[in-house]
Protein backbone atom coordinates (compact mmCIF):
# COMPACT_ATOMS: atom_id res chain seq x y z
CA UNK A 1 0.00 0.00 0.00
CA UNK A 2 1.46 3.43 -0.82
CA UNK A 3 0.19 6.50 0.87
CA UNK A 4 -0.38 9.52 -1.43
CA UNK A 5 -2.22 13.02 -0.54
CA UNK A 6 -5.70 13.07 -1.83
CA UNK A 7 -4.94 15.79 -4.49
CA UNK A 8 -1.72 13.89 -6.28
CA UNK A 9 -4.77 11.17 -6.97
CA UNK A 10 -6.65 11.21 -10.40
CA UNK A 11 -9.83 12.96 -10.17
CA UNK A 12 -11.57 9.77 -11.48
CA UNK A 13 -10.30 7.25 -9.59
CA UNK A 14 -11.57 9.35 -6.30
CA UNK A 15 -14.84 9.43 -7.90
CA UNK A 16 -14.29 6.01 -8.72
CA UNK A 17 -13.70 4.92 -4.88
CA UNK A 18 -16.42 7.70 -3.36
CA UNK A 19 -19.35 6.44 -5.43
CA UNK A 20 -19.64 3.85 -3.07
CA UNK A 21 -19.92 5.76 -0.06
CA UNK A 22 -22.95 7.29 -0.70
CA UNK A 23 -23.40 11.09 -0.41
CA UNK A 24 -19.74 12.76 0.80
CA UNK A 25 -20.38 16.37 -0.49
CA UNK A 26 -19.37 17.92 2.62
CA UNK A 27 -16.05 16.11 1.86
CA UNK A 28 -13.08 18.46 0.87
CA UNK A 29 -11.00 16.42 -0.79
CA UNK A 30 -9.13 19.14 -1.85
CA UNK A 31 -8.17 19.78 1.28
CA UNK A 32 -4.43 19.68 2.69
CA UNK A 33 -5.62 17.06 5.16
CA UNK A 34 -6.50 14.29 2.90
CA UNK A 35 -4.96 11.00 2.26
CA UNK A 36 -5.68 7.99 0.37
CA UNK A 37 -4.07 4.44 0.64
CA UNK A 38 -3.79 3.12 -2.68
CA UNK A 39 -2.66 -0.31 -4.02
CA UNK A 40 -1.79 -0.93 -7.86
CA UNK A 41 -4.49 1.61 -9.26
CA UNK A 42 -7.27 1.15 -6.57
CA UNK A 43 -7.64 2.75 -3.75
CA UNK A 44 -8.23 1.44 -0.74
CA UNK A 45 -8.84 3.67 1.20
CA UNK A 46 -9.32 7.25 2.39
CA UNK A 47 -8.93 9.67 5.54
CA UNK A 48 -9.06 12.88 6.52
CA UNK A 49 -6.56 14.07 9.76
CA UNK A 50 -6.10 17.08 11.64
CA UNK A 51 -3.13 18.14 13.97
CA UNK A 52 -4.49 19.63 16.84
CA UNK A 53 -0.98 20.54 17.88
CA UNK A 54 2.63 19.10 17.47
CA UNK A 55 1.66 16.01 19.46
CA UNK A 56 -2.21 15.38 18.74
CA UNK A 57 -3.88 14.08 15.79
CA UNK A 58 -7.52 13.68 14.88
CA UNK A 59 -8.84 11.20 12.36
CA UNK A 60 -11.50 12.91 11.18
CA UNK A 61 -12.46 10.52 8.30
CA UNK A 62 -11.70 7.13 7.43
CA UNK A 63 -13.42 5.26 4.70
CA UNK A 64 -12.90 1.81 3.24
CA UNK A 65 -13.97 -0.08 0.48
CA UNK A 66 -15.68 -3.20 1.48
CA UNK A 67 -13.84 -5.53 -0.32
CA UNK A 68 -11.31 -4.31 1.83
CA UNK A 69 -12.33 -4.39 4.97
CA UNK A 70 -10.90 -7.01 6.26
CA UNK A 71 -7.22 -5.16 5.88
CA UNK A 72 -9.00 -2.18 8.21
CA UNK A 73 -5.98 -3.32 10.94
CA UNK A 74 -2.89 -2.93 8.01
CA UNK A 75 -4.70 0.43 7.24
CA UNK A 76 -4.96 1.92 10.71
CA UNK A 77 -0.96 0.97 10.88
CA UNK A 78 -0.30 2.72 7.54
CA UNK A 79 -2.05 5.73 9.26
CA UNK A 80 -0.07 5.17 12.64
CA UNK A 81 2.91 5.31 10.95
CA UNK A 82 2.25 8.19 8.89
CA UNK A 83 1.15 9.82 12.05
CA UNK A 84 4.16 8.94 14.18
CA UNK A 85 6.58 9.76 11.57
CA UNK A 86 5.22 13.43 11.68
CA UNK A 87 6.33 13.51 15.63
CA UNK A 88 2.72 13.44 17.05
CA UNK A 89 2.40 10.61 19.74
CA UNK A 90 -1.32 10.47 20.43
CA UNK A 91 -4.47 10.00 17.64
CA UNK A 92 -8.02 10.61 18.54
CA UNK A 93 -10.80 9.20 16.44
Amino acid sequence: MKLKKATAVSEELLQSFLQDHGDLSTLSLKSSTSYVLKEADEIISLFQIEFMNDKEVWLKTLLITEAHALRLPQVFQAIMSFVYDHTAATIYV
